[in-house]
């Protein structure tokens, strides 16, 4: 604040100035703060607000208030609810106009809109421009919104706007950047617009922290940059935006973007997409594209879809996209356009269905489609990546194939889903193969599993990905991010629960072999277990992001408490997804509990159950991902009341209520049965004390 000028301006005459241009006109050139006090501001074109500090009359119909002027600093503060509205009446309006090295606009609390009885109805949008800055001038906004606009902030031509706390709603778009502008926001919102969110052409512009919804096109375009065009996203979402019939939620056409540890979840279209060359210009600049620790998940089409360019993915989440998690268009691109590098990311869950339309021939579609072959492989990078991930590559035939649809102006067909659609099916199968994400070595299509010679290089491959070492390179923000992923992670665990249902009622096999149980050594050797082990009293209290110095060794000292948000499914271990109270969320592994191979195990982990693990191992598991492992089920702690008789195990939910020893009112049991085997064998007759309360 600008506490050698100050003046206030005030609806009903309380201020110094009833009108907000007169009281930008008596600011002068030298720094000046403007308080607002609450009401509505109305400027009207073209009899309108202020042309300030600018002598030129003849632009005094576009704007609201101009400052055009060298070495003006202008700060306008709003005290309460204050709304700057624009009625807008010229060719081109403008709300605020910002022009000239050494100008300084600042709005704080301020809400800029425009009168909806005067936008045309031959429109589905407002018109107007809220905020246009250029020739090197500086504006920035805090705790503002923008709303009803047709295009809210243009930026060009050495300018800069800074965006924090600030929310853009109910509009057409918010920023365009033309060549030299340059935007930064933080810890700010873009909701239901109407066309793209932010477009970049030719400036650039970097956002941390801000949250895109409801954007009926793209959320983030890069294209009329002819190259010099630069986006970066940190620590951003991007969720129900683009459409399904044309745009994805990123879209690159030329120019640069870096993506760290952002999400791209449940989006109408694709997540994103790099296009060479676009119907705007003649460029032969070609996008460049960075994905660092980034989650894209359950989008409507591909995760990530490339027409030519770079592109570099790592350490990221790609998982449950309708279509295939990376589709790679080298054949349509050209052989200079495309270089690719995907390195240790977890994909999976891509692909509604498997393909099939023969008797002959159902197959499962992989994870990450090539088209190019041996040329389009000598220029793709695949390493270190999920072990279930596995790419279909395309030969000479299926791109044969895809250029006659392409010259005979049919719609471009998905990878996958033009083999579904073809006649020629068997014969394009045959001719592509596929290759392991682990390696980057080519597979048998029969085994699914490197040939030969490869098999060595693949375990070495694993090998490397739990290499605890190897893990600890990753900051504990990357891992959060792509790792603790709660909705991810569910919809991960739920999809393989539902499969292994599905072939458990497909099989013709006889039920699960029950594991006998020794009651006795199950009882005897806790009690004595237990004497040599830390209480939970003993133990800090500790989140799942704290585990991430402890890679591949127990976190000493520590309790992890958190709730299951997920029904267990059963492997060699019991598996589920722990919740910790902060809401970052793990796959937890129970290695070795009595109830492993019992016909009530699907009643000893529900959904929702409250527990805690003494002194986690956290560590790395074969799909690249982390987890927790409990070996001793004597580790975990639970909240949940839990059947006292140790083999049953049983936890308490509303279908399945415990009731309580009527002496000690601790110990719970799921019938009488397990009461009286856990007094006569169990011990409880040792820990059973009258209640007093």
């Amino acid at each position: 604040m600008y506490k050698t000028s100050v003046s206030g301006v005030g609806c009903d005459g309380t201020g110094d100035f009833t009108s907000l241009r007169e009281a930008v006109q008596a600011a002068g050139s030298a720094e000046h703060t403007i308080i607002l006090l609450p009401g509505s501001y109305s400027m009207h074109w073209p009899v309108s607000l202020v042309h300030a500090l600018s002598s030129d009359d003849n632009d005094n119909d576009n704007y609201g208030f101009r400052v055009e002027a060298f070495e003006h600093r202008l700060q306008i503060i709003g005290c309460g609810h204050v709304e700057i509205v624009g009625a807008h009446g010229a060719a081109t309006p403008s709300v605020v106009f910002a022009s000239g090295r050494g100008t300084f606009i600042t709005l704080d609390n301020i809400e800029l809109t425009s009168r909806g009885d005067h936008v045309p109805s031959a429109l589905n949008v407002p018109i107007g421009l809220g905020i246009m800055a250029a020739e090197q001038a500086k504006v920035s906004l805090h705790g503002c919104q923008l709303s009803c606009i047709s295009s809210c902030i243009h930026v060009a031509g050495g300018a800069e706007v800074t965006m924090v706390k600030s929310f853009v709603t109910k509009s057409a778009s918010a920023v365009v950047a033309y060549p030299d502008g340059s935007f930064y926001a933080r810890d700010s919102k873009f909701e239901d617009l109407t066309d793209r969110a932010i477009q970049i052409a030719g400036g650039c512009c970097r956002l941390e922290m801000c949250h895109f919804r409801d954007i009926t096109l793209q959320a983030l375009v890069i294209n009329m940059a002819k190259g010099k065009g630069a986006a970066t996203l940190t620590d951003c979402s991007i969720v129900h935006s683009g459409n399904i019939q044309s745009a994805h939620a990123v879209l690159v056409n030329d120019g640069v973007a870096v993506l760290e540890r952002c999400k791209v979840e449940k989006n109408r279209g694709g997540g994103i997409l790099l296009q060479a060359g676009n119907q705007y210009n003649n460029s032969t600049a070609y996008p460049e594209v960075k994905i660092i620790g980034c989650t894209i998940n359950g989008n409507a089409a591909s995760g990530i879809e490339m027409f030519g360019g770079k592109l570099k993915v790592c350490d990221s989440r790609i998982q449950e996209n309708a279509l295939t998690g990376i589709a790679i268009h080298y054949a349509v691109s050209g052989t200079k356009a495309t270089r690719a590098c995907i390195l240790r990311n977890h994909i999976s869950g891509n692909h509604a269905s498997s393909i099939s339309n023969t008797e002959k021939m159902t197959l499962k579609p992989p994870e990450i489609s090539i088209t190019g072959g041996r040329k389009c492989m000598e220029r793709v990078t695949l390493e270190h990546n999920s072990g279930n991930t596995i790419a279909g590559v395309s030969t000479e035939v299926f791109d044969e194939h895809l250029a006659r649809e392409i010259r005979e102006g049919r719609h471009f067909k998905e990878f996958w889903e033009l083999l579904t659609t073809s006649k020629e099916l068997d014969k394009l199968v045959e001719e592509m193969y596929f290759v392991d994400a682990f390696t980057g070595h080519r597979m048998d299509r029969q085994t699914a599993s490197p040939q030969g010679e490869n098999f060595a290089a693949h375990f070495s491959a694993v090998e490397r990905i739990l290499d605890p070492a190897a893990a600890r390179t990753l900051s504990a923000a990357d891992i959060a991010t792509v790792h603790f992923d709660k909705s991810a992670l569910k919809d991960s665990h739920e999809r393989m629960r539902s499969d292994q249902l599905r072939m458990q009622a497909q099989t013709t096999q006889p039920n699960e072999i029950v594991l006998p149980i020794d009651l006795a050594a199950a009882t005897s050797s806790s009690r004595d277990h237990a004497k040599h082990r830390q209480t939970s009293a003993d133990l800090l209290h500790c989140t799942i992001r704290d585990l991430c110095p402890f890679i591949g060794r127990h976190a000493p000292g520590v309790l992890l408490r958190g709730s299951l948000c997920v029904d267990a499914m059963k492997c060699a271990s019991f598996m589920s997804v722990l919740v910790d109270n902060a809401g970052d969320a793990v796959r937890l592994s129970i290695y070795n509990h009595p109830c492993l191979g019992a016909e009530h195990w699907s009643k000893c982990f529900p959904k929702g159950m409250r527990l805690g693990v003494k002194e986690p191992l956290f560590k790395r598991s074969a799909d690249g991902g982390f987890s927790l492992r409990v070996d001793d089920p004597r580790d975990l702690v639970f909240s949940t009341a839990v059947c006292s008789w140790r083999p049953c195990g049983i936890a308490e939910t509303n279908e399945v209520p415990l009731k309580r020893c009527s002496r000690c009112k601790v110990a719970a049991y799921c019938c009488k049965e397990h009461q009286t085997l856990d007094w006569k064998r169990g011990g409880h007759p040792l820990e059973c004390v009258v209640c007093k309360f």
